[in-house]
């Protein structure tokens, strides 16, 4: 996690997370999201979060999506979708709160054994 300052004061959080792999149920991985949504929770500016967050099963996905949509992110939408999958479900994710998602693109690379994200984001205004 790092916080940029913005040029209006405000201050962004990024959260690059790691997500825990290889355990029993999601108990590990829930102590590990709920680690992150306590700051998140806490930061009143814009959030990026991304990373492999290991959501190879319907259970690990469903307990991503409903902390990060309790906390008002939003998952970015992927055109031509060639993100890594396990048992289908795509393993790398981003989602942000208060940034605009202007394009993804997921090209496909042999140099690692995940695709890359490239995502151009924006700032959103703050309401007047």
């Amino acid at each position: 996690m790092v916080e940029y300052a913005l040029p209006n004061q405000q201050l962004l959080l990024s959260v690059n997370l790691h997500g825990i792999n290889f355990t029993f149920g999601i108990s590990d991985l829930k102590q590990q999201l709920d680690d992150a949504a306590d700051i998140m929770r806490h930061h009143t500016g814009p959030i990026i979060f991304a990373g492999d967050l290991n959501t190879w099963s319907d259970e690990r996905q469903q307990l991503v999506t409903q902390t990060l949509n309790n906390l008002g992110l939003h998952e970015a939408i992927y055109l031509d979708d060639k993100r890594t999958k396990a048992f289908g479900l795509a393993l790398d994710q981003v989602w942000v709160r208060g940034v605009k998602i202007e394009t993804t693109v997921v090209p496909e690379l042999e140099s690692s054994d995940h695709n890359p994200i490239i995502a151009t984001l924006t700032i959103e205004q703050e309401a007047q």
